[in-house]
């Protein structure tokens, strides 16, 4: 297997109603603490990055299972959706629902 190094590097300003950056090598993204939880909301909040990169681990690892298998694809569409839902700030009673889709075209 090659090497491979990540570098990730984020920048926060102002507390928690401010706002910051996350950088990767090619990516950018304004991060944030949700509203709902008395931040700016300016952002992508922890859980959309943290569902992005499962979403985009899981789509490289089935592009690659595929053309393993000699399966030649013109586009694969991904949709991942989780729906956290707290019913106390002491995480009781919470509710975790995920669903994925993928649609293919030959």
């Amino acid at each position: 297997m090659a090497n491979m190094k990540v570098n990730v590097n984020a920048v926060w300003n102002d507390g928690v109603k401010g706002n910051g950056t996350l950088n990767a090598n090619f990516h950018e993204t304004k991060i944030a603490i949700p509203a709902s939880i008395e931040g700016s909301g300016d952002g992508a909040n922890p859980k959309e990055v943290l569902v992005s990169s499962v979403t985009t681990c899981y789509t490289a690892t089935l592009v690659f299972v595929l053309e393993s298998k000699k399966l030649k694809l013109r586009i694969i569409h991904i949709l991942f959706y989780l729906l956290m839902q707290l019913k106390n700030r002491s995480n009781q009673d919470k509710e975790l629902q995920k669903r994925h889709g993928v649609r293919f075209e030959m």
